[in-house]
């Protein structure tokens, strides 16, 4: 006969029931865990504040002083409650709390912290915290970012699979190509110790994008996309570069023109921005961080630029309206941007060296912010020779050779996204594809069917639609150019 257990509360599920009248006032809650995060001792109660991670608020319980655990518990202490009462507190800032009201109530430490290990956000800063990683998600807004990266994952995946059709895939990580082509890769190389076949290659790389293995999938299943982390090798380490990150990658065979491309690019985060604004999990989830901050004036202050609930909102439905996007050739940004050279750092191209120099993250910003009104801008068909080998030729004049492609910029941030078409031409591909790819040049012999794709960077797309500074908080456990890595 099947078991059933009691019911295991956890937080985020229990405000829900409260709020929702699922769990009435004077019900028991059966069980629930969670970890200490404040403790206020009166003459003859104990206020204890306890987390579990699975939303921005915490539940307060309330503790006789005559109970012997209350002598034992510390910050940080992990503990499990049975059979407490609800009881509703209106006209209190939390409209709920936890009382022993019952002879079957109880309270255990399930484990007591080492007072050595304590974490105190008393005694802590944010840049501290980021490389504090036994701790980090402890703390409420490391904590929110990582709740908000799952909700956005799901999101891009359900809109990808149920409205645009295509299958999720997983292409592999160890590699021998570098798709870039700029020598940007972490290298594996195969040893007699038995890591790699004896007959490996000399040389196997880290992923820089999923694409070409892409392609083939295509070709078959005619719209893929995968989710991966990718690698860079490149020295950069500024806020918004990781040697180490994650790239939502599709190509599809559908959409076979570099506007109909653009099309799919723009309306695929249109509709994300609108789902998330529909949904409103996270922006309430946000609202409570921080009204949760601010309630707790012992928690580690929040980032001083954190956007409000509102200014979220108002960055979404921008995104979300088709009226702040624009496209412009990367030929009219050179002339806009030489018009305007004195308002540069760095002097950027003209026409006379457009094939030598590319714009940089200062040139992208101006175009998004200044030129076309804090919009969000696809430039386009950049010029062959700033572009990798795959991208499609357009047909043009010889002076200037350009390339099927976009860049996708947005205001504060530069670029998002980067997609083209696919050189489909056998001929044309050959004199550019090392003999490491003689397979890619053969599946244009192959029945090949003309595609394109595009790379998100999610962590700069958490990073633009939460205003997060830092590129670092918007994943796990980060790695860049000049981090330590100790785990």
């Amino acid at each position: 006969m099947l078991k059933i257990f009691k019911r295991k509360y956890i937080i985020k599920q229990l405000f829900h029931d409260v709020q929702n009248g699922i769990v009435k006032d004077g019900q028991h809650v059966n069980k629930l865990n969670g970890y200490i995060t404040n403790i206020n001792k009166l003459k003859n109660f104990t206020f204890v504040d306890i987390m579990d991670g699975t939303t921005s608020s915490s539940v307060k319980l309330v503790l006789s002083n005559k109970n012997n655990n209350i002598q034992n518990i510390t910050l940080g202490d992990t503990i499990q409650l049975n059979n407490w009462n609800v009881v509703l507190t209106p006209n209190r800032t939390q409209f709920f709390e936890l009382q022993m009201n019952s002879p079957n109530s109880t309270f255990n430490i399930s484990h007591s912290i080492d007072l050595s290990l304590q974490y105190n956000e008393k005694n802590i800063n944010l840049s501290t915290l980021r490389n504090t990683p036994l701790h980090k998600f402890k703390n409420n807004y490391m904590a929110s970012l990582q709740r908000f990266r799952s909700h956005l994952e799901l999101t891009l995946f359900n809109i990808l699979s149920n409205k645009f059709n295509f299958i999720k895939t997983d292409p592999p990580i160890i590699t021998t190509n570098d798709t870039e082509g700029n020598n940007e890769t972490f290298k594996l190389t195969s040893t007699n110790s038995g890591i790699f076949p004896l007959n490996a290659p000399n040389s196997l790389n880290l992923t820089v994008s999923a694409q070409l293995h892409l392609e083939i999938l295509a070709q078959s299943l005619s719209n893929v996309y995968s989710l991966t982390p990718c690698f860079r090798a490149e020295r950069s380490d500024t806020g918004r570069h990781l040697t180490e990150f994650w790239m939502l990658e599709l190509e599809t065979t559908e959409y076979n023109t570099l506007d109909e491309l653009v099309s799919l690019t723009k309306n695929f985060i249109i509709s994300t921005l609108k789902d998330l604004l529909k949904n409103q999990k996270v922006v309430l989830d946000w609202d409570e961080l921080i009204n949760h901050n601010n309630s707790h004036k012992n928690y580690l202050p929040l980032p001083m630029d954190t956007m409000t609930t509102d200014q979220i909102s108002d960055r979404w439905e921008r995104i979300a309206n088709p009226k702040n996007w624009h496209e412009i050739d990367y030929v009219d940004v050179i002339k806009e941007l030489d018009g305007n050279s004195n308002a540069f750092t760095t002097k950027p191209p003209t026409l006379d060296t457009i094939n030598e120099n590319n714009i940089n993250s200062e040139h992208e910003k101006w175009v998004s912010s200044t030129l076309f009104s804090n919009g969000f801008v696809f430039i386009k068909n950049y010029p062959k020779s700033l572009k990798p080998f795959y991208m499609k030729n357009n047909i043009n004049n010889k002076k200037l050779q350009t390339v099927q492609c976009f860049d996708l910029i947005f205001p504060e941030l530069g670029e998002i996204i980067g997609g083209s078409m696919r050189e489909d031409n056998y001929e044309k591909l050959i004199p550019n594809v090392s003999q490491d790819l003689d397979w890619y040049v053969q599946l244009r012999r192959s029945g090949y069917r003309t595609s394109g794709g595009f790379g998100l960077g999610l962590e700069r797309f958490i990073a633009y639609i939460l205003g997060v500074k830092s590129i670092k908080d918007t994943l796990p456990f980060y790695r860049s150019a000049k981090s330590k890595v100790t785990l």
